[in-house]
Parts: C-alpha cells; sequence; structure tokens
C-alpha cells in the first residue's frame, strides 16, 4: 500500500502489516538528517525502460505505535514498537525526503522508484472517474460496514480550527497591547504630563485572555484524536458491495494498465504524444472497421482517424502491435493490425 503523508499514522501502519500487506509511505514528523558520507548515487532502470539516477542513504528506524483506545468490540492495546526501513532520498539542492517501508526483499532503488511513481495511482483516480465511470454504481447491494474502522476524527479538524483562530486572537492581542505602549508614549511626550503616562490595562488583560485560550485550545487539540472508529463517527455506516465492486474495479485497473502500454508504444510515433497519447488512443478504440481471416492470420483493419497524422501514427502502433505475433485466445489466428490506406511502418 503506498500513500503520502496525509495517510501517516502508526497504529495504521501496525494494522496494515499484521493484516499481511506492505507499506511504503513518506516518514512525517521530525528525523535525523542523514550525512553525505552516507549517500550513494545508484542508477536504476524503470519498467519503460527510462534509466533513473537516485542519491540514497538508508537505516533502520523503530517508531513507537500508541496505544490504541478501547472500543465497544475491543479493549484497548497496549503501546508497542515498529521496526521500518528509513531510506532516504536526496535532490540537487541536497533536501532530504525520508521514505518508509517494511519490505526488506526490494532494493532502496526500487523503493524509491516506487515511492515517486506513487502519483500514477493519483493518475488513475482521476482518469478513471472521468473515462470509466469509477464512481458507477454497480449494485444496488450494500453490506454493515466493520464498526472498528479507523476513520478522520470530524473534531480534530474542528480542534486545529480553534487553535488556528485563537492564534490569530493573539497576535491581534500583541497589536493591541503595541498601540497601546505608543499611545502611553506620545501621552507622556505632551506637555504637563511629567514625562509618565499609564498603559491601557485592558489591552494587557486581553493578551493574557487570548494566550489562557490559545493554551486551552492547544491542549484540547492535543487531547483530541486524529482519527475513531467509524462507529463512532458515523453509526449504521453501509457499504456497497465489495465482491463486486472489487471485480468491476479489477477490470478498470486492467484496462488502465492495457492502455498506458498502448501509449508508451505510441508517443514515440506522435508528435503531441506526450499530451494526446490517450485522446488518440480513444479515438482508435471507437473506430470501425473490418475483420478478415487470411490463412492463419486474423487481419484487423481499422478505418482511418480524424487526422492523417492520427492514422500515421496509429499505423505504426499497428506495426508494433502485429510484430507481437499475438494469437487470439482459444484460436490458432495470429493477430495482424492496420490502418486501411497506410502501408505498414517498418
Amino acid at each position: 500500500m503506498v500513500f503520502d503523508r496525509g495517510g501517516y499514522f502508526r497504529q495504521v501502519f501496525a494494522q496494515i502489516i499484521a493484516a499481511g500487506f506492505d507499506l511504503l509511505t513518506y516518514f512525517k514528523g521530525s528525523w535525523a538528517r542523514s550525512g553525505d558520507e552516507s549517500f550513494t548515487t545508484v542508477a536504476f532502470t524503470t519498467p519503460d525502460g527510462t534509466v533513473a539516477h537516485y542519491e540514497l542513504a538508508e537505516r533502520s528506524i523503530e517508531l513507537p505505535v500508541p496505544a490504541r483506545p478501547a472500543s465497544a468490540a475491543q479493549p484497548a492495546e497496549t503501546a508497542s514498537t515498529l521496526g521500518l526501513r528509513l531510506i532516504v532520498r536526496r535532490g540537487p539542492s541536497g533536501h532530504q525526503t525520508p521514505i518508509l517501508t517494511n519490505r526488506t526483499d526490494l532494493t532502496a532503488p526500487e523503493i524509491a522508484y516506487r515511492m515517486a511513481a506513487r502519483w500514477r495511482q493519483e493518475n488513475y483516480f482521476k482518469y478513471a472517474r472521468e473515462h470509466f465511470a469509477l464512481d458507477a454504481l454497480d449494485s444496488y447491494a450494500d453490506q454493515p460496514d466493520d464498526p472498528d474502522r479507523l476513520v478522520p476524527n470530524p473534531g480534530k479538524a474542528q480542534a486545529r480550527n480553534q487553535v488556528r483562530d485563537a492564534r490569530a486572537q493573539l497576535s491581534a492581542a500583541h497589536a493591541e497591547v503595541a498601540d497601546a505602549i505608543e499611545a502611553a508614549t506620545t501621552a507622556a511626550r505632551q506637555p504637563g504630563s511629567g514625562g509618565t503616562a499609564t498603559v491601557d490595562p485592558a489591552a494587557g488583560q486581553s493578551l493574557t485572555a487570548a494566550q489562557n485560550d490559545l493554551d486551552a485550545a492547544e491542549l484540547a487539540s492535543r487531547g483530541t484524536a486524529s482519527h475513531l472508529p467509524i462507529s463512532a463517527v458515523r453509526p449504521g455506516s453501509r457499504l456497497l458491495e465489495t465482491e463486486r465492486k472489487l471485480l468491476t474495479h479489477a477490470i478498470r485497473l486492467s484496462a488502465y494498465n492495457s492502455e498506458n502500454a498502448l501509449a508508451r508504444l505510441l508517443r514515440p510515433h506522435y508528435p503531441r504524444g506526450d499530451d494526446e497519447a490517450r485522446a488518440l488512443l480513444r479515438e482508435a478504440f471507437t473506430l470501425p472497421g473490418d475483420l478478415q481471416i487470411t490463412g492463419d492470420t486474423l487481419n484487423v483493419r481499422l478505418d482511418p482517424a480524424s487526422a492523417p497524422r492520427r492514422s500515421k501514427a496509429l499505423a505504426a502502433l499497428c506495426a508494433e502491435l502485429t510484430d507481437t505475433q499475438t494469437r487470439y485466445p482459444d484460436t490458432e489466428l495470429t493477430l495482424a493490425y492496420s490502418v486501411k490506406g497506410h502501408p505498414r511502418v517498418a
């Protein structure tokens, strides 16, 4: 499971690992930077053939896991310690980025690559919502949610907002004190004042009250749990049928990964491939065409695309796909792709 600092919660780390999953995320909080002598420059070839260079350092880290509060279904858990790998990536500016994982079978460059490539997940969700109907209702059946599943506590956001407001009030109170001191200084310079003046005590009282309010707000925020069981936040919550949703999501993810692979093949043949490869593929998926069997070959002949340059790029993609000598499932027929009016691109 790969996620950024927004999902940093040590109790969840322990639950993920206990459930048999692995985690990969950024470290959050104070940490000791690695010395220059700890870093090694390594080259890593990514799955698409690109060579990436990283400056990496690695060490082990022990994270204390706070005790989980008791719930209606489970007793309180005692505090524990979680041993993880801390892999530090140093950028050209010298900035160090700490990465956490429990995986011991992957090299440090593989970890750095996977963490940097987590945006592929974000891209998938954004793209799938727009083009694959990711949020469509696949079934009306539902089931009870896990009452002990931890979710963000709305009260934590409210507590943080109160701290923010209290800090603003304290800043305003400091300004009022400065204004009161300045007014008293001006009054002390006036004739007949004897060179003295009294600072308005109300400003000092407001400052003391604002500081007390901030202390109380910070104390309340520290005492407010960041996550709570869903039974405490949304009692009676239910989930859509899991099995069908998982199946449809798997199909959508497979389609997205296939489109990714086709886009990588298409980009070298299309000048605007970095920006328009997926748009061209979406057009290609809807193009009419012909199927013709010649001997042991199944010819897939697409009609031309909306522009000659698009047809030319698709013809080059068809040539690459034909070269794979892929057989149509459950037959002895080899697939051959082409675009009408375009000779096979070498």
